[in-house]
């Protein structure tokens, strides 16, 4: 999970700094999920803000931070939400909303 509210209910969220030898260390092992709208071609991502309609967003297992099993070698990858930081200035990649503060944000 990359933040509490993504456990599912009972469980406990456990920071990493709190895990004794941490087996989870890529990002491949983070389950996210999939945008199931038609508007998003059906791609993965971490949060339901960065689908085009937030209540088509479920969890997925084969959606992980990185990739989506199911999308060929060089299909699409996970898609994030961005930050514009202003006219003619890089976009900030971020994983919430929440890291954009004052920033408009966007779908990555």
């Amino acid at each position: 999970a990359l933040s509490p509210d993504q456990c599912p209910p009972l469980t406990i969220y456990v920071q990493p700094h709190e895990i004794p030898n941490n087996a989870c260390q890529t990002g491949s092992q983070v389950t996210v999920g999939r945008c199931t709208s038609n508007l998003d071609a059906n791609l993965c991502t971490p949060f339901p803000a960065a689908c085009e309609i937030s209540a088509k967003f479920v969890r997925d297992p084969t959606c992980d931070v990185l990739s989506d099993e199911t999308s060929p070698i060089l299909g699409p990858s996970t898609r994030y939400l961005h930050c514009l930081m202003g006219p003619n200035k890089p976009k900030e990649c971020v994983l919430s909303v929440s890291d954009c503060e004052d920033k408009d944000v966007k779908e990555g």
